[in-house]
């Protein structure tokens, strides 16, 4: 995992959170379209938009979002907003990959 600070991981933590809210509002299951093995949120194919909506662009078309909309939801980094963006987009995949397990295994997330 990413070495980050307690409030970086609630800052994206949070928006990732309200992306997946976005997601089971707008794309009922759609964690179980997501290949994990593959998830990539710097890919625009791979990330959980591309995965979902045949490419991030088609994403926000058919979600009528930005790419600021899709910044606030966890699905992109603006340049400059993550010291480094590597680490960034990984950290965002771990976040996104937590968010797809609590709905797969929801009896988990009980104990």
């Amino acid at each position: 995992m990413v070495t980050v600070t307690p409030e970086i991981l609630a800052k994206y933590g949070a928006r990732v959170a309200f992306g997946a809210a976005s997601l089971d509002a707008n794309k009922p299951d759609w964690w179980e379209k997501i290949d994990k093995a593959r998830l990539d949120t710097s890919h625009t194919v791979l990330c959980p938009l591309g995965q979902l909506y045949d490419g991030y662009d088609s994403a926000l078309s058919v979600m009528d979002w930005d790419d600021d909309d899709a910044a606030a939801r966890g699905f992109f980094l603006r340049c400059g907003e993550y010291d480094n963006f590597e680490a960034g987009y990984e950290l965002l995949d771990e976040l996104w990959i937590a968010e797809i397990d609590k709905r797969m295994y929801p009896q988990a997330q009980e104990v």
